[in-house]
């Protein structure tokens, strides 16, 4: 079995096109040993000389290439700014849009409850309409429009 001599990560802490390239043909390069070491081990197995002790280094050398490849995709992945999502950025940036507003915000507002803005409502509008054309009109459903308003024996009996 060959020993795995890869060159050290060339990615940048600022996750840079290239180092992500960089990162990519790494990877690319570690896929193709895991596929050749591969390749070596099931010869081996095939091989009705080969000794169990030869056959247990071949394993343990793919093993090891296949974690090193996880390690450089989880690598990867953090590093790639497509990948990553700022949950504070996306609630600053709806508000700021005015996706949704705060409820009752001139009085305070009361944690949790959120208004529907201009966008959202005609986003709301332009999937309810495809759910009316859908259901309603193609499939001859019934439309229904209940309550906001639960009991509380309901909610109590359904848990």
């Amino acid at each position: 079995p060959k020993s795995h001599n890869l060159p050290p990560t060339t990615m940048s802490a600022s996750g840079s096109a290239s180092g992500l390239a960089a990162l990519q043909d790494e990877l690319d390069a570690l896929n193709a040993q895991i596929t050749k070491q591969g390749s070596a081990v099931r010869a081996l197995k095939k091989a009705s000389s080969s000794n169990a002790d030869e056959i247990a280094v071949a394993v343990d050398e793919l093993k090891k290439l296949k974690i090193t490849a996880e390690t450089l995709r989880q690598k990867k992945e953090l590093l790639d700014p497509t990948k990553q999502f700022n949950r504070k950025v996306f609630d600053e940036m709806i508000l700021r849009k005015m996706f949704i507003v705060p409820s009752f915000e001139i009085h305070g507002g009361v944690k949790g409850l959120f208004d529907l803005g201009p966008p959202a409502c005609a986003l709301k509008a332009a999937m309810v309409d495809a759910w009316r054309k859908h259901f309603v009109l193609t499939e001859s459903m019934l439309e229904m429009e209940c309550t906001c308003l639960t009991p509380e024996v309901v909610l109590k009996t359904s848990g």
